[in-house]
C-alpha cells in the first residue's frame, strides 16, 4: 500500500499496512479504511488516519489546474480511440 504526500512524493506504508472493512453497511459510510498492524501478529491494529477526499482537493489554486490538465489528456486520448474504432468501423 503506498500513499502520496504532496510535498514529498510517495511513501510506502509498509507490510504491516492493509485495508480491511468498517462493517459499515448503508450509502454514505465509510466501507472500508487502512489499517496499520502494531506488532508481528495479527492484532492489536490500529486506523491510519489521513485527510479526506474534498480536503485533498481543497487547496484549488494549485490541485484543480493539474487535475484539469490531466483530465483533458485522458478525455482527448479516449476520443481518439473510440473516434478511431467507429471510422475503422464503419470502413467495412
Amino acid at each position: 500500500m503506498r500513499a502520496e504526500v504532496k510535498r514529498t512524493g510517495y511513501k510506502s506504508l509498509g507490510s504491516h499496512a492493509f485495508v480491511g472493512g468498517t462493517g459499515a453497511k448503508s450509502a454514505g459510510k465509510v466501507a472500508s479504511i487502512p489499517f496499520m498492524r502494531e506488532g508481528k501478529k495479527a492484532k492489536p491494529i490500529k486506523a491510519i488516519r489521513s485527510v479526506s477526499v474534498p480536503q485533498m482537493v481543497g487547496n484549488e489554486d494549485a490541485v484543480v489546474p493539474a487535475v484539469l490538465d490531466d483530465l483533458g489528456a485522458y478525455m482527448f486520448k479516449r476520443f481518439e480511440h473510440h473516434f478511431g474504432w467507429y471510422s475503422e468501423g464503419s470502413k467495412k
